[in-house]
């Protein structure tokens, strides 16, 4: 009895999962009228998920593995990254900068001197449904913001050494409202 209870338990389970939501189909009809031609109209909709079902929602940010400074270079470096976004109407990201742990000294092993670095522009930008590929900075139609840079000081009161200091570039989705 708790075998035959069991199975009809797994078909009613079975039946419910695989049971699938169709639309109505239209249909016309009427009375034959020569020349009388009859419409009906269909929708043509896209959904918000792949191939595979998932969210076809998606977005990749490349910032430079490096920003490499020749020794008394004081001039403002290229700290550029670039976003490339599919996103869905009304979502957006922000995309921002800055010294990671708001700590902007440089430091080389067997030195007890320092050097800063100061990022310019890495406050948060906020790209809105971008579709391919922007730098922040790139004028695109749009007023886009200004470019993110990286300037060192320092050099006069430091040995020469290969000092390393760290940025922390940040991705923030934003969901349509």
């Amino acid at each position: 009895m708790k075998k035959l209870l069991a199975v009809a338990l797994a078909v009613v389970m079975m039946l419910s999962v695989s049971v699938m939501a169709f639309a109505v189909d239209q249909t016309v009809s009427g009375p034959v009228e020569p020349n009388e031609a009859q419409t009906v109209q269909a929708d043509v909709v896209t959904k918000t998920e792949d191939l595979s079902g998932q969210s076809a929602e998606e977005y990749i940010i490349t910032v430079p593995s490096e920003v490499s400074v020749a020794w008394g270079d004081t001039a403002a470096q290229d700290a550029n990254y670039q976003v490339y976004s599919r996103l869905k109407i009304g979502a957006s990201l922000k995309v921002s900068a800055a010294p990671t742990n708001g700590d902007n000294t440089m430091t080389a092993t067997g030195t007890q001197a320092t050097l800063s670095f100061a990022v310019e522009n890495g406050e948060a930008q906020t790209f809105a449904e971008v579709n391919g590929t922007l730098s922040a900075g790139v004028k695109t139609g749009v007023d886009a913001p200004n470019a993110v840079t990286v300037t060192v000081s320092g050099f006069d009161s430091a040995p020469v050494g290969a000092y390393t200091g760290h940025m922390t570039y940040t991705a923030e989705y934003v969901p349509a409202a």
